[in-house]
């Protein structure tokens, strides 16, 4: 079963980061905007405009003037609230303090918390319902698997690179992961005796940070990618063999053959070398052993992923016993290209 995220959850997503970077910076104004508000329906005749200071058994330590309402103002960051400097509880110096404060600021206070526990739920189941969306049923990804004799796998954090044999001493990257340090491909290197000189190409499904990180660290590398692409790879490497539909690059003993996918970005690829289809983000395995679409939440057009996917599936399909294995950036992979065809026949 697939949980639906609700409608409202993307945009609480989205805003989330920034409405925590004010809430650090302006603390005091975060809790204290809900507590005004919450004064006001805690206190009909603050709401009224009129406040009775002074009045017999309303506030009897106050010996200040009746005056007219509460007063809010901000400055420097801070909110201010001033119906009078002895009776106001915010004035207090035992700020945040109930004991001894009004009945009606007792009521706010807990009525502003609320509020404010009620928004961080909210948030937070958001967040938990869009993450189980895009990820909760993914097959897990296993570092230093074997695909088939000359490819393996390299998992960097939540995303996986792949390393193709190419010539003796030799390798070339599906992706560049999410870590600009490369640690993990560089270990990966290392355990085979290797340094980054070895890496000879780079070939990338798309422009994304999460696959792109490490580029720079193989200074060596000539690097690959749809022409269309190249755009949104930037500054993270230099694209010195850009490539279209069909082509067929040599590298070393082995050829990589590039298909155009949009959808999940506009210059997505798939490449095949060595009987794997490696796809980057544009589709991924279910723990099911299903093969399913880019995540939508991320993808510049999940009708055109799709679109695109039954169009390679259909080129594809003549070759299919040529096909071992199908690799994804965020999952593990799946066997053989009938998942790929079930795929394809399901949409």
């Amino acid at each position: 079963m697939v949980l639906v995220a609700p409608a409202f959850a993307l945009p609480a997503v989205l805003m989330a980061p920034l409405v925590v970077a004010v809430g650090v910076a302006h603390l005091d104004v975060v809790v204290a905007v809900p507590l005004v508000v919450a004064t006001l329906v805690a206190r009909p005749d603050v709401r009224a405009g009129v406040t009775s200071h002074g009045a017999e058994g309303d506030y009897p330590d106050c010996n200040q003037p009746a005056h007219e309402g509460l007063a809010a103002s901000f400055s420097h960051g801070s909110l201010i609230l001033r119906p009078c400097g002895v009776c106001n509880p915010l004035a207090s110096p035992r700020p945040g303090k109930l004991e001894g404060s009004p009945a009606w600021y007792k009521s706010a206070v807990k009525l502003a918390l609320k509020w404010v526990g009620g928004v961080v739920v909210v948030l937070l189941l958001a967040v938990g319902a869009i993450w189980y969306t895009a990820f909760g049923s993914n097959s897990p990804i296993v570092d230093a698997a074997q695909l088939v004799p000359g490819v393996e796998t390299v998992k960097d954090g939540f995303v996986s690179v792949f390393l193709i044999d190419v010539a003796p001493g030799k390798v070339a990257l599906v992706d560049a992961g999410h870590d600009a340090s490369g640690k993990a491909i560089l270990g990966a290197l290392a355990r085979r005796g290797l340094t980054p000189a070895a890496v000879t190409a780079i070939f990338l499904t798309h422009g994304h940070g999460d696959h792109t990180a490490a580029c720079k660290l193989f200074a060596d590398a000539h690097v690959y990618a749809l022409q269309n692409e190249v755009a949104l790879v930037g500054d993270a490497a230099k694209v010195d063999h850009p490539v279209n539909d069909g082509d067929v690059s040599d590298v070393g003993d082995v050829k990589v053959e590039t298909f155009a996918v949009p959808g999940h970005t506009p210059g997505s690829a798939v490449y095949l070398a060595r009987g794997v289809l490696f796809f980057g983000d544009s589709a991924g395995a279910s723990n099911e052993g299903v093969m399913m679409k880019a995540v939508s939440l991320f993808s510049k057009s999940s009708s055109q992923n799709v679109a695109s996917l039954k169009a390679l599936e259909a080129r594809l399909a003549p070759r299919a016993s040529d096909i071992k294995i199908l690799a994804f950036a965020h999952t593990g992979p799946l066997v053989g290209f009938e998942p790929f065809a079930a795929f394809a026949r399901s949409h």
